[in-house]
């Protein structure tokens, strides 16, 4: 094996590099596109909070995590669509977890959010509904607040725990609704098509479908296709 041979394999592996970081760009770039849309997703093996927190960036799931790495805020010598995405707040709520008042509660906090990054909402794990008893909300009532009312052009709440009204305008939020692929099932029980949410599916399944329609382009058909370019800023 020559030094040319080392410099061209070196040469690929960053060719392949820069391909595969561009098409995961646009990739997500692509999902943050639609207004409400559906996830199937594993949950973060390293996960290991007990508890439901309201805090940014602290999601459950995979889906949560890759969404976090592709939006921080990087100095690629690139351009590409992402990059207009990049900071954007992520506000994440674990069905598994939601006891009496805490959706309507998650919901009034939301709507305090500042729009000028158009707020990422993950509601995560949503056939995992705890069964209603004195201390968890009715199911199908979670269910109307957390898939059903997107569709609607403003929802305006009653907060009976903290007295207080308030509206949600859904346009103003990118929402994701996500399970894991165990309990696909159990979404049906509860899907309906008339929310007219982007369905999406296995994330992963998807993502991989993705690169495999630009398997035989290079970084510079790539550019060419304005999919990745130098920034000059």
């Amino acid at each position: 094996m020559s030094l040319l041979d080392s410099d061209a394999k070196v040469l690929k592996r960053v060719d392949d590099y820069i391909k595969k970081q561009a098409l995961t760009e646009l990739f997500y770039y692509n999902l943050l596109g639609a207004n409400v849309t559906a996830i199937e997703t594993d949950i973060n093996p390293i996960w290991k909070k007990i508890s439901q927190t309201w805090h940014e960036n602290e999601g459950s799931s995979m889906f949560v995590s890759y969404l976090v790495d592709c939006l921080k805020i990087d100095n690629s010598p690139f351009y590409h669509p992402l990059k207009k995405e990049l900071g954007r707040p992520i506000y994440s709520i674990d069905c598994r977890y939601l006891c009496k008042f805490d959706v309507i509660g998650w919901l009034e906090e939301v709507a305090k959010l500042p729009l000028s990054q158009k707020p990422i909402l993950v509601i995560e794990n949503i056939t995992e509904l705890p069964t209603e008893d004195a201390y968890h909300d009715n199911p199908k009532y979670v269910q109307n607040l957390l898939i059903h009312s997107w569709k609607n052009p403003q929802n305006d709440f009653y907060n009976a725990h903290s007295g207080n009204s308030f509206s949600i305008i859904p346009e103003n939020y990118t929402i994701f609704i996500t399970w894991t692929p165990e309990n696909r099932q159990k979404l049906d029980k509860i899907w309906n098509p008339s929310d007219g949410i982007a369905w999406i599916g296995n994330i992963d399944e998807d993502y991989q479908r993705f690169l495999t329609e630009y398997k035989d382009c290079s970084v510079s058909n790539l550019e060419k296709q304005n999919i990745i370019s130098y920034n000059n800023n």
